[in-house]
C-alpha cells in the first residue's frame, strides 16, 4: 500500500521517466546476460573441441605403443603413458592456484605446485600397481587411460567424476583395445582467457552503463514531448475554468490528445452558448416582466391622478395584465422544473387519436373566429403516454399556430403511423418563418421577425415546455417552413408492438 500510495505521488512526468527506464533496464539486463552466457557457453565448448581432438591424437598415439608392447597396455612404462597422456596441446601454466575441477574428489594441492604432487589423497586408497606422479604441466587436462574392460590403467584417477567427463574410444584394427576419458574444462585456466573474460565483462558493463545512460535521455526527451500536448490540453482546461471560452488551437494528429483538445473546442463552444443563452435568457424574462409592470404602473398612476376613472373596463385592463404575469411566471416555473426533470409523468395505455381530436375540438370555435379553416385527420394509434401532459403539448402547438396565423389562414393537423412510429404534423398558413430560425424557435423566450411578434398572446415558453414534453416521451420535434406558408411542425414519437414502451 505504501509502494501504492509513493507511485501515485508521483507526477505523471516521472512515472513516464521510471516506466521507460525501468523496461529499459531489464531488458538490456537481460540481454547482457544472456550475451555474457552464451560467450562463456561457446568459449568453453570451444576449449572442449580442442580437448577432443588432443584426445584423438593421444589416441593415435597410444595405439602405436599398445602394438609396440605386443597388445598389453601393462607391458608399457606408466611414464610412457602419462607422457602421452598430456602430450598435446600445451598450455601455458599459471603461478596462481587453480580451482579444482568438479567431481574430483578428496585431492589436495599445495598452493605454489598445485598440479606437480600425486593428486591422489590417501584416504582415497592405494592406486594401481605402477601408479607414479609425473611432473605435467600446470594446465594440462584431467586425463585418464582405460582398457577394453574398463580397468583404470594410468593417469589421474577420476573414481566417481567419470560422469562429467568425455570418452573417445581407442579403436585398432576394427576392435577397441582401450578408451580415454579426460574432464573438460567447466571454468578458463589460463591467465590469458581469465584476463580476456574480464575484458568482455567490464566491456559489457559499459555497453550497459551507456545505452541506460543514453535511454534516460531519451526517455527524457519523449516524455518531454509527450507531455507537452497534455500540458496544453491542461492550459485550456484552465482557461474554461476561468471563464475563457474563445476557441483553443487544435493540435495535430489523430491520437486521443488530439480528439481531446477537440472534444474541449466542443465543450469551450457549448458553455460559450449556454452562457449567451442565459444572458439573454435573463434580459428576456426581464423584458417580459417589464413590459406587463409598466402598464400596469401607467394605469394606477393615472388612476391615482384622476386621468382616468376607476371602472369596469379599468378593472379589466389591470386584471389582463396580471393573468399575463401570471402565466409567465407558471411558464417559467413549469419549464425550469421540466428541465431538471421535476415534472410528473403518469404513463398508460391511452387512445393517442382521441386525446388529440378532443384537444383540437375546444380549440375549434377559437379558430373559426378568427376566419382560420381548421383540418384534422387523424386514425386511432393505442399509445403508452401521459395523456395530460400529451393534451398540454397539443394546446401548446394550437396555441402558437392561431396565435400566429393570419386571417383568413388554414391550420392542418395530420396524424399517421408507419415504420413503427406515429407521426403528428402541424402546419399553418402565413406568416412563415424563415428556414435559419426554425431550430431556435424551441429556446426560451425566442422570438424571431416582426410577422410573428406583433402579438403577446404567449409567453414565448410553449415551444420549449413541449420540447421538453416529446423529449419525456422519447420522441423528437422538429420545426421547419411549411408549404402553406407558414411554419410545420413534425413531432413523432416511437411505438412497439402497438404501443410505445
Amino acid at each position: 500500500m505504501k509502494t501504492y500510495n509513493a507511485w501515485m505521488a508521483l507526477t505523471v512526468f516521472q512515472k513516464l521517466m521510471l516506466t521507460l527506464l525501468g523496461l529499459t533496464a531489464v531488458i538490456l539486463i537481460a540481454t547482457l546476460g544472456l550475451a555474457r552466457w552464451s560467450f562463456e557457453r561457446g568459449f568453453l565448448d570451444y576449449a572442449n573441441a580442442l580437448e577432443q581432438t588432443r584426445l584423438e591424437v593421444v589416441s593415435n598415439n597410444l595405439t602405436e605403443l599398445y602394438f609396440e608392447a605386443g597388445g598389453d597396455w601393462k607391458k608399457i612404462p606408466k611414464e610412457s603413458l602419462e607422457s602421452h597422456l598430456y602430450l598435446l596441446p600445451k598450455r601455458s601454466g599459471s603461478d596462481s592456484e587453480k580451482p579444482l575441477p568438479p567431481g574430483i574428489h578428496k585431492r589436495q594441492y599445495d598452493s605454489a605446485t598445485s598440479y606437480n604432487k600425486d593428486p591422489l589423497n590417501a584416504d582415497m586408497g592405494t592406486p594401481p600397481a605402477g601408479r607414479i606422479g609425473i611432473n605435467r604441466d600446470k594446465a594440462a587436462p584431467f586425463t585418464a587411460l582405460y582398457d577394453e574392460n574398463h580397468s583404470f590403467v594410468a593417469g589421474d584417477w577420476m573414481d566417481d567424476a567419470e560422469n562429467l567427463s568425455i570418452a573417445i574410444p581407442i579403436i585398432a584394427m576394427g576392435k577397441q583395445i582401450g578408451e580415454l576419458h579426460s574432464i573438460p574444462p567447466r571454468f578458463f585456466q589460463s591467465p590469458l582467457e581469465t584476463e580476456f573474460s574480464k575484458q568482455q565483462l567490464m566491456r559489457s558493463i559499459v555497453i550497459g552503463t551507456v545505452a541506460l545512460i543514453s535511454a534516460a535521455l531519451l526517455s527524457w526527451m519523449l516524455a518531454t514531448l509527450f507531455l507537452n500536448r497534455h500540458r496544453y490540453v491542461l492550459k485550456a482546461i484552465k482557461s474554461l475554468s476561468r471563464g475563457d471560452y474563445s476557441p483553443k488551437k487544435l493540435l495535430s494528429g489523430r491520437d486521443e490528445v488530439g480528439l481531446l483538445m477537440e472534444d474541449i473546442n466542443y465543450l469551450a463552444k457549448t458553455l460559450e452558448e449556454n452562457r449567451d443563452s442565459r444572458r439573454r435568457w435573463l434580459a428576456d424574462i426581464s423584458h417580459e416582466l417589464r413590459t406587463p409592470l409598466t402598464i400596469l404602473t401607467g394605469e394606477i398612476q393615472s388612476l391615482k391622478d384622476g386621468i382616468r376613472e376607476f371602472d369596469y373596463a379599468q378593472i379589466c385592463s389591470l386584471e389582463q395584465e396580471i393573468n399575463f404575469m401570471r402565466k409567465l411566471t407558471d411558464d417559467l416555473y413549469e419549464l425550469s422544473v421540466s428541465d431538471i426533470g421535476g415534472l410528473n409523468y403518469e404513463f398508460k395505455k391511452i387512445d393517442l387519436e382521441t386525446v388529440l381530436t378532443t384537444t383540437c375540438a375546444s380549440y375549434k370555435n377559437r379558430a373559426l373566429a378568427n376566419d382560420i379553416k381548421f383540418e384534422v385527420s387523424s386514425q386511432s394509434q393505442v399509445f403508452s403516454g401521459d395523456s395530460a401532459r400529451l393534451a398540454q403539448l397539443f394546446k401548446n402547438m394550437l396555441s402558437n399556430s392561431l396565435a400566429y396565423t393570419d386571417s383568413p389562414g388554414v391550420i392542418e393537423i395530420r396524424m399517421m403511423t408507419e415504420d413503427n412510429q406515429v407521426t403528428i404534423i402541424f402546419e399553418d398558413s402565413a406568416p412563415g418563418v424563415k428556414p435559419d430560425d426554425c431550430e431556435r424557435l424551441f429556446n426560451p423566450l425566442h422570438r424571431q421577425d416582426e410577422s410573428r411578434t406583433r402579438r403577446r398572446d404567449g409567453s414565448g415558453l410553449g415551444l420549449a415546455i413541449s420540447r421538453n414534453i416529446v423529449e419525456a416521451h422519447r420522441g423528437k420535434i422538429l420545426a421547419s417552413p411549411s408549404k402553406l406558408g407558414g411554419l410545420k411542425i413534425t413531432i413523432t414519437f416511437p411505438i412497439i408492438n402497438g404501443y410505445r414502451r
